[in-house]
């Protein structure tokens, strides 16, 4: 494609040529996770060969992807500041802090590239995702053995719905009895997330739940989020009974 000049061959082989295929090219930035100001620069390319200034101009399109990232990192770090606000007004304890915003998020990106990109980023700022993919950028790139999301056990809609409205109370307990120790969550809304918490987790299965030796997240993924926690929380007090906190909010 040289000659009506889509791509320079014959600058690239004289860069590969002269340099084995490595480029000559000095990078400047901001170092990695540092939290810094809008309007500052991020990064600089400098061509350290006269012969190859065209270098940078040519990378610049692969560079300035790190718009995303970036995005996605700041996005979680303001996301989490607000949470701990609430966090100190109400009283409670952070313990929790690094896990209340979870990715879910790999089948709403654009490729998988995009869900191990975007997906480390978050977890410079939370502990908590299912993104496999982005653990096994940070294992890649990073040279390290650890696995970076954490997750825990948990069901989804369609194991709650596997033997319908009448079964979901059987679909409870085996979850209960699958795991009887440790943090394990609930999707409780495929039917009716009120008689969820009034009947099955409130009545039928208490005394299991109460014997456990961990958490039960129940979780109601729909509806007005405060209008339907406020019926929840309620129904929970009065099923499970509640403490007050130094601040005085209801502690379930």
């Amino acid at each position: 494609f040289s000659g009506n000049q889509i791509f320079p061959t014959e600058k690239w082989l004289n860069l590969v040529r002269k340099y084995n295929g490595y480029l000559p090219v000095r990078i400047k930035a901001v170092k990695e996770g540092t939290k810094i100001p809008t309007h500052n620069v991020l990064l600089k390319l400098e061509s350290t060969d006269k012969e190859f200034p065209w270098i940078v101009g040519f990378l610049e399109t692969l560079v300035l992807q790190l718009w995303y990232p970036v995005t996605v990192g700041t996005l979680s770090y303001h996301i989490k500041q607000n949470i701990k606000s609430y966090y100190e007004k109400s009283g409670c304890e952070d313990s929790y802090l690094g896990y209340i915003l979870n990715d879910f998020g790999v089948r709403g990106t654009s490729s998988m590239e995009s869900a191990s990109i975007g997906g480390a980023a978050h977890l410079m700022i939370f502990d908590g995702s299912d993104n496999v993919p982005a653990s096994d950028m940070i294992i890649k790139y990073y040279n390290t053995d650890a696995m970076y999301g954490k997750s825990i056990p948990a069901t989804e809609h369609s194991i709650c719905t596997m033997q319908g409205e009448e079964g979901e109370l059987d679909v409870f307990k085996r979850v209960l009895d699958l795991y009887p120790t440790g943090i394990v969550a609930c999707v409780s809304d495929s039917y009716n997330i009120l008689k969820t918490c009034e009947q099955y987790w409130g009545t039928d299965l208490k005394t299991q739940i109460l014997e456990r030796n961990g958490t039960l997240v129940i979780r109601p993924d729909s509806g007005d989020p405060i209008a339907t926690l406020k019926k929840v929380f309620s129904i929970l007090f009065d099923k499970f009974g509640y403490t007050l906190n130094k601040k005085g909010f209801k502690v379930l």
